[in-house]
């Protein structure tokens, strides 16, 4: 076992927000933790090393821990999907977060239905 974090973790972020998507080794090897976004396949950080050109992407990490947050700064609607902290050893293991973006308050809005009596 390589990963505390649960495969097919859910994250809800606000549009506007920032989203933290964790991904915690156990395994005390020297591995590169990578994360990529699986609905374009965009490498977005290798180690400690942003690759993606979109600077609100970021790594946090606590050696110590072994967390390898990413961070997404502003949320957009797009951000939404499936990413993948990839661990490279051999064979390479994964562990999949889903991020769900919400509206700017996090507000689900219920449908009000109005009844007006005419005399």
């Amino acid at each position: 076992m390589y990963f505390a974090t649960q495969n097919n973790t859910k994250v809800t972020a606000q549009r506007g927000g920032t989203a933290l998507l964790p991904c915690t080794v156990i395994s005390q090897s020297s591995a590169l933790v990578s994360w990529i976004r699986r609905q374009d396949f965009q490498l977005l950080t290798v180690g400690l090393s942003t690759y993606s050109s979109d600077e609100r992407f970021l790594v946090e990490h606590l050696r110590h821990l072994g967390h390898w947050a990413l961070r997404i700064k502003s949320v957009r609607t797009e951000d939404e999907g499936l990413y993948e902290c990839q661990l490279s050893v051999h064979p390479v293991q994964s562990v999949f977060v889903e991020l769900k973006v919400v509206g700017k308050h996090g507000h689900v809005y219920p449908i009000f239905h109005h009844h007006f009596l005419h005399f």
